[in-house]
């Protein structure tokens, strides 16, 4: 799966714009659009180079993310997907095993939400900014995900509605 336009925007607006490097709440050398990975090989960008290392980064989270679903033969829509995609952008990963593994593998909506909520801390204090960006994930995550095969699913049902009519 590929991330969608709209949670690349939101990741951007959850990472917000820097151009000058400098230390995250965590003490994570970090420049750009939340771009941590051999971020210190650079103290200043642009614009455009904020934006190349965004679409690196997003690509580098989407393969990270696609190997673990499909090394656990998840079954996720686009939104969950996206949901997911904007948490190990910020986190780095999903850990196998964990409670929130556990939760996506048994396709608990409930629990995912949970246990996202719970990833709002930096060095022991809770962030008001990330309990707000878990809020949306799970929203986005719950949300239902229209795509063709819904359509299928809805469309037929009313058509064969209207026929009895």
């Amino acid at each position: 799966m590929r991330a969608s336009n709209s949670i690349q925007n939101r990741i951007k607006g959850f990472e917000g714009l820097r151009l000058t490097g400098y230390y995250d709440g965590a003490g994570v050398y970090t420049i750009g659009y939340g771009h941590t990975l051999n971020a210190k090989a650079y103290s200043t960008i642009n614009q455009q180079q904020a934006v190349n290392l965004f679409n690196a980064d997003i690509l580098r989270f989407e393969s990270l993310l696609n190997r673990y679903i499909r090394e656990r033969r998840y079954q996720l829509n686009q939104n969950q997907f996206d949901a997911l995609l904007s948490f190990v952008f910020n986190l780095g990963s999903i850990k196998a095993g964990t409670n929130l593994d556990k939760a996506i593998r048994n396709r608990d909506n409930a629990k995912v939400t949970e246990y996202l909520n719970k990833y709002v801390f930096s060095n022991g204090e809770r962030v008001q900014g990330l309990a707000n960006r878990r809020m949306v994930e799970a929203s986005i995550y719950n949300s239902f995900s229209f795509n063709a095969t819904s359509l299928i699913f809805i469309a037929i049902p009313v058509y064969l509605f209207a026929l009895k009519k």
